[in-house]
């Protein structure tokens, strides 16, 4: 058996838009959450091959929840570390329009939210400050 440790899982959230309009009402296409964290992804790519795996995860709050009530969906063997503060959630906002040149991929917009762990400041490279919120771009693979 394999046993991954995250300290600091998240639920990611990918909302597809077909603009994005700041400052006023976007209305998302469809949307899905997903647990996600380096070692729950390595935990549930090993869990969907067949391969004995176990999460340690930690877990609170509202967010916390709903990350437990998803490993339990997915059948993955999880170890819930409870902790006082909120786990982060991140939101994605892919834009099918801004195809790349290998036309596989699509430019991403993403909002990470703060680890309960690594509370430094969020002003990074390759971070734009919006409304008091750190956005970065990346890209993702279809």
């Amino acid at each position: 058996m394999i046993v991954t440790l995250t300290p600091n899982p998240s639920v990611d959230r990918t909302v597809f838009l077909s603009d994005l309009a700041i400052g006023s009402v976007n209305r998302s296409q469809r949307s899905w959450s997903e647990p996600s964290g380096k070692g729950v992804n390595v935990a549930l790519a090993l869990h969907a091959h067949g391969v004995p795996a176990r999460a340690i995860v930690t877990a609170g709050g509202p967010v916390g929840a709903q990350l437990q009530q998803m490993l339990s969906t997915s059948g993955l063997d999880t170890v819930i570390v409870p902790i006082g503060g909120d786990i982060r959630s991140n939101i994605s906002l892919p834009n099918p329009m801004e195809l790349l040149p290998d036309q596989r991929t699509w430019s991403v917009t993403q909002r990470r939210g703060t680890r309960p762990f690594d509370q430094r400041s969020r002003k990074q490279s390759g971070c734009n400050q919006l409304a008091g919120v750190c956005w970065q771009s990346a890209h993702r693979r279809s």
